[in-house]
């Protein structure tokens, strides 16, 4: 591809390319502006050549910077119009995933899961954690957000909101102890979410005899065995 540029205006000094310009402005705006394009072919490909007239210095050098990228850009362009296209014919002739469909089932009943147990488990946003405690509500977020940074507690992402399990409290408000132990034995798996934390907790337990993990934590007799099956939680499975 190649251009040819015509420049009117042979003054280049600071007045006469601004003058250069707004006489350009002037004849835009009338249409006097002229552009031709020439084809020709050599073997396989082709030649543009576009000549331009009526340009100031400012312009021209624009043009001549674009010019060496647009044949790139150009194909570029078709590539990803072509990519689009054929996605859109996969998209409308492929069968349906059945992967696709088992992930959108499991995802719609993990969030029923989740409405499920914030509507049985009693749970606290920052302020409601920091008031139990007895902190200036001022300082909330800031607290509750040590504890939970240095493992004391977990929360639960809930529409933008950290929610946090109370029975993580004890009576004063703080978290109890044994709560940063389970937490630091189940971390062993590192694809676990707060949330299949909270299932545990809350899930009945063949090695408590049935007994739900949060209802052994202010019992310092259970103290072991909650601590056990937090252990085989985590266990690799063997087959």
């Amino acid at each position: 591809m190649r251009i040819k540029i015509e420049n009117d205006s042979p003054d280049t000094s600071p007045g006469g390319v601004v003058g250069n310009l707004v006489a350009q402005l002037a004849r835009w705006q009338a249409g006097s502006t002229r552009v031709e394009k020439k084809r020709a072919a050599h073997g396989a490909g082709h030649e543009l050549t576009l000549t331009f007239s009526g340009l100031n210095d400012f312009q021209i050098a624009a043009i001549e910077g674009v010019a060496e990228d647009l044949p790139q850009l150009a194909a570029h362009s078709r590539e990803q119009r072509f990519k689009a296209r054929a996605q859109a014919l996969l998209d409308a002739f492929a069968p349906d995933d059945p992967l696709t469909e088992s992930l959108l089932k499991w995802v719609q009943e993990d969030a029923r899961a989740q409405e499920e147990f914030l509507t049985r488990v009693p749970v606290l946003d920052s302020k409601g954690v920091a008031e139990r405690a007895g902190y200036a509500p001022q300082h909330a977020s800031n607290k509750v957000w040590r504890w939970r940074t240095a493992g004391r507690v977990f929360a639960l992402k809930r529409g933008g909101v950290d929610l946090y399990p109370a029975f993580q409290f004890g009576d004063d408000g703080q978290p109890l102890p044994l709560i940063a132990e389970l937490l630091e034995i189940l971390s062993a798996d590192a694809t676990r979410t707060d949330w299949q934390n909270a299932f545990w907790f809350v899930s009945p337990n063949s090695w408590l005899r049935g007994a739900a993990p949060k209802d052994l934590l202010h019992r310092a007799s259970d103290r072991d065995s909650v601590l056990q099956a937090a252990r085989y939680e985590v266990m690799p499975a063997e087959y």
